[in-house]
Parts: structure tokens; C-alpha cells; sequence
């Protein structure tokens, strides 16, 4: 939707303002939807797949002895719910608490947040506007799944990785445009 928006809209403001209410809508509807049992069921055939489990049992542990810090990235992730193994967090933002604290997630943010105003600040792009797409669908992504973003290189990895990049390039060449030339 993202995508298909900034394509859609040029003005910067204009494409907030449809994001925004599109964002409303989805989330209205999808908590309609949620709140009916029936809905509920054909949307999330396996429920919600023990993840409130998980979570709260990642962030206990994060909470005993890894909160500003972390873990480190070499901490076994397993959690065990209901005598199963789950192998991660199955969400990115808890994955990066649990491996780096708070500060590593609020570095985290930091960096998404500092990506997505550079890229904005560039909205008149093609190339920008792809990569706030892909932002926004990692970004929204890994709320319910994602895990080791910096070592463990696959597609997640280009999801995330990739729009940083293309933002560092927009705030690198942005000097050099800016320069007079010299005679």
C-alpha cells in the first residue's frame, strides 16, 4: 500500500495524510475482523501461535538480567512454551532487546526512524519511495516474526538492511550536491 501510494500521491503531505488514513482504516478493520470469533478463526487459523507466550517469556528473561544491555548475540534464544521449543522471539524488536537491551533497541529505532526521515526528505525519488515501501513492510513485518538481523543474511536481512542503505547513499551524495563547483 505503501508503494502503490507514494506512486500515486507526489506531494509529501498528501501522501501522509492518505497513509495515515489507510493505516486507520486497516487497523479498524482489522480489529473488527479480530473481534469476531468467526473472522477471527479464518484469519488466524493457528491462533496467535503461542507468540504472547513467547513474548512474555523473552521479556522475563530479558528483564532478569540483560535490560540495558542485553544478552549479547551469542545468547541461546530458545524459549520453551507448553514442552515446545520455540527457537526465537518471533518478533524482531524483542530479538534486538534481547541481544543489545534497551539501548540496542532504541538504537534500533533510531536508525529505522533516521532512515524513514531521509528517505521522506527525498519523496520526489522513485528510488526513495521504493525503499520506504520496503522500510514499512519490514518495519510492520517484524512485529510478529524476525530474528538476527545482523548476522543471519536472507531475505529479512535485504528487507531491512537494503532501505538503510539506499537512505545512507541519499544523506552521503546530499553534501556534494549541495557544494558549489569549484572553478
Amino acid at each position: 500500500m505503501v508503494l502503490f501510494l507514494a506512486h500515486r500521491v507526489d506531494d509529501r503531505n498528501s501522501f501522509l495524510a492518505a497513509l495515515s488514513a489507510v493505516v486507520l482504516v486497516f487497523t479498524v478493520a482489522l480489529a473488527t475482523l479480530l473481534l469476531d470469533s468467526q473472522s477471527r478463526d479464518a484469519i488466524l487459523p493457528r491462533g496467535l501461535s503461542f507468540r504472547p507466550e513467547i513474548w512474555a517469556a523473552v521479556i522475563g528473561r530479558i528483564a532478569e538480567d540483560g535490560l540495558w544491555f542485553g544478552r549479547g548475540i551469542i545468547t541461546e534464544d530458545a524459549v520453551f512454551i507448553a514442552g515446545i521449543e520455540f527457537q526465537h522471539a518471533h518478533s524482531m524488536y524483542l530479538s534486538v532487546m534481547h541481544q543489545g537491551g534497551l539501548i540496542g533497541l532504541s538504537l534500533f529505532l533510531a536508525m529505522t526512524l533516521w532512515a524513514a526521515r531521509v528517505l521522506f526528505r527525498n519523496y520526489e525519488f522513485a528510488t526513495a519511495k521504493l525503499a520506504l515501501s520496503i522500510l514499512a513492510l519490514s518495519s510492520s513485518a517484524y512485529l510478529l516474526d524476525g530474528h538476527e538481523l545482523i548476522d543471519k543474511v536472507g531475505s529479512t536481512w535485504f528487507m531491512y538492511w537494503f532501505p538503510i542503505a539506499i537512505a545512507l547513499g541519499y544523506a552521503w551524495s546530499r553534501p556534494f550536491h549541495s557544494r558549489p563547483i569549484p572553478d
